[in-house]
């Protein structure tokens, strides 16, 4: 990860962390594992639709007690250019911290 990437990705972490009492490496992966039941405790409470979906969906499954495990993948230099941009960055950043107060 380039280091806006990494800043952006510790920091909205640390944030989910400290709200839900764990230690989250990465909460903005955007690979996840869902059980059908969960899927269908979880998609009729999300409204987002950007890339905040990510962590809605993270909020929703943690209040709902729903079980979390993380497990490390690896990253590698992408080709071309990420479309999350640095705007999109703090957008994220936002949203964690509206969490966070929620």
């Amino acid at each position: 990860m380039n280091l806006l990437s990494l800043a952006s990705n510790l920091t909205v972490s640390f944030i989910l962390g400290i709200k839900f009492e764990r230690i989250f490496t990465d909460v903005q992966t955007g690979y996840w594992l869902f059980t059908r039941d969960a899927v269908e405790r979880v998609y009729p409470q999300i409204e987002s639709s950007g890339f905040e979906i990510e962590l809605e969906l993270f909020v929703t499954v943690l209040r709902m007690g729903l079980r979390v495990i993380e497990i490390p993948a690896g990253f590698r230099l992408r080709k071309g250019h990420s479309k999350f941009s640095f705007e999109l960055r703090m957008r994220n950043l936002y949203f964690a911290l509206k969490f966070l107060v929620s």
